[in-house]
């Protein structure tokens, strides 16, 4: 391996999105030899997938060996580095994210302060969603933050199927978080669960509640509209669901700590 190519990209909207269950900081794709994280902490969580080489991984007073098939994770506030091997080099994905949601969700995958690395093989499925994962936040489209958001929990979800502590309900719980459904019972019937079943399975493995979950959803997608379009604060309640603007209203204050037109003002003078 020569080199090679360095390629990460930042969520310009993270800002934006830290009230929300779980977002994405930023995400990359690194095939090279000459790499290294300085010792350091960070506010937020990480995972590295390493595809190809090898490298070392250094927290908690160990140095831990970094091999082809293995993921690693870094929790808030935890010191460590890491850096692959001058010989071999390694290829690897990341990405750097957080939210209210995202401790208990890396947890969930079986991973620790303690355990910090997991074996899951050189799977094709997990490289497809950091690959998805990375094209949405280069694209920047519109509701890219949620997309975002949608597709981190997605792999966070695979990587707990993917890993030796598999949960049977783990990708059921997956559909309904890819179907986008805006109610609890769509969600269940993707799922394939009673209601009450799912409500509970969901909080288990994710962490969040279903109505959590959509509400962090429709609040991002507040937000999204709010900076991106001229529609009225009326009008994006509507499109959301709400049939009460005012309720719309008094929930995206007490969600985002702004009122929208509040939210609005700033996103526009954050885009002169």
């Amino acid at each position: 391996m020569t080199k090679g190519f360095m390629k990460g990209w930042h969520n310009q909207s993270e800002e934006a999105e830290k009230r929300a269950g779980l977002w994405v900081n930023s995400c990359g794709h690194y095939a090279t030899t000459s790499h290294v994280c300085p010792w350091r902490s960070r506010d937020d969580s990480l995972v590295i997938y390493c595809v190809a080489g090898k490298g070392i991984y250094k927290t908690g007073g160990r140095e831990i060996v970094i091999t082809e098939g293995q993921l690693f994770t870094a929790f808030p506030g935890v010191w460590h580095s890491y850096w692959s091997d001058a010989d071999m080099g390694w290829e690897i994905w990341f990405s750097h994210y957080g939210g209210d949601n995202s401790v208990n969700l890396t947890s969930m995958c079986g991973l620790s302060i303690d355990e910090p690395v997991m074996e899951i093989g050189v799977n094709n499925e997990v490289v497809k969603r950091f690959a998805g994962l990375c094209s949405i936040v280069k694209k920047k489209e519109l509701y890219y933050g949620l997309d975002a958001s949608a597709q981190m929990y997605g792999l966070l979800l695979d990587l707990k199927k993917y890993s030796h502590r598999s949960d049977d309900n783990a990708p059921g719980i997956l559909e309904a978080i890819k179907g986008e459904h805006d109610d609890v019972d769509g969600m269940a019937r993707a799922a394939g669960m009673s209601k009450f079943h799912f409500i509970r399975e969901f909080k288990r493995i994710t962490g969040t509640t279903p109505w959590r979950y959509i509400l962090n959803r429709k609040i991002t997608s507040a937000k999204e509209l709010l900076g991106d379009s001229d529609f009225s604060i009326k009008q994006i309640a509507y499109r959301l669901g709400f049939e009460d603007s005012n309720y719309f209203s008094r929930l995206f204050r007490k969600e985002t700590g702004f009122s929208a037109r509040e939210f609005r003002n700033l996103e526009q003078q954050h885009a002169k």
